[in-house]
């Protein structure tokens, strides 16, 4: 497992995507990057945007593919909104939803972990 501390910035999504892209490399999974650092940077994003709070982030290698986990110190829970189509924001956890094979939200006082897998 790898980890980062990255703050409460705009530019944090291109340090976590880097971050990402490192890793991946690392552990031969390189194929996945594409998939990995759009799903992280959509979390990455919600957070400096909804938590205002600086943020964890981790990075695993599974035997069957990569985990993502950003560990914020917000309050609330993120949900899936359903977004009109000339809506310019609010896409990020339906992506997640639709190209993870899984995802979900944990408490991790004094805030939460949204994270997701995807498959090797």
């Amino acid at each position: 497992m790898a980890t980062t501390t990255l703050e409460a910035k705009p530019q944090s999504a291109r340090v976590a995507r880097n971050f990402v892209e490192a890793m991946l490399r690392e552990w031969d999974r390189e194929h996945l990057s594409d998939l990995v650092t759009l799903l992280t940077s959509e979390l990455v994003t919600n957070a400096v945007l909804h938590a205002g709070s600086a943020l964890d982030l981790e990075v695993d290698c599974l035997r069957d593919g990569v985990r993502v986990c950003v560990h914020d110190r917000g309050e609330g829970v993120p949900v899936r909104r359903h977004v009109s189509i000339e809506a310019t924001s609010g896409r990020g956890l339906a992506l997640v939803d639709t190209l993870a094979r899984r995802w979900g939200v944990d408490p991790h006082p004094p805030g939460k972990a949204v994270w997701f897998e995807v498959s090797a």
